[in-house]
């Protein structure tokens, strides 16, 4: 895969890391992530890290410099974020979208 700039596509986007993608490719090959925190792993789906832009054949990552650590609503699809206050952890569970 060669990177291509987003810029050049016309895409306004916090992220120029994009890549040419054929519609029969999909995602599946780009690659997962795991966020390491202290005591909790939060995985990421290939689907929560690139957004295809089907117009231009293009794939973008969707992850973006800041100034400091956000976790957008990209990387939280489909994830339950569970919070201890007590013992003053957080966990991670699989979760669905609209779901409880």
């Amino acid at each position: 895969m060669t990177p291509v700039d987003a810029k050049a596509y016309g895409i306004a986007s916090n992220t120029t890391l994009c890549y040419h993608n054929p519609g029969t490719e999909g995602l599946r090959n780009y690659p997962a992530m795991t966020l390491h925190f202290e005591g909790a792993d939060l995985p990421v789906d290939t689907a929560n890290l690139f957004e295809a832009v089907p117009e231009c054949g293009l794939v973008c990552f969707t992850v973006a410099p800041a100034s400091m650590t956000l976790l957008g609503t990209n990387l939280q699809r489909n994830v339950k974020f569970v919070f201890d206050v007590r013992k003053g952890e957080l966990e991670f569970a699989p979760g669905k979208c609209g779901g409880v």
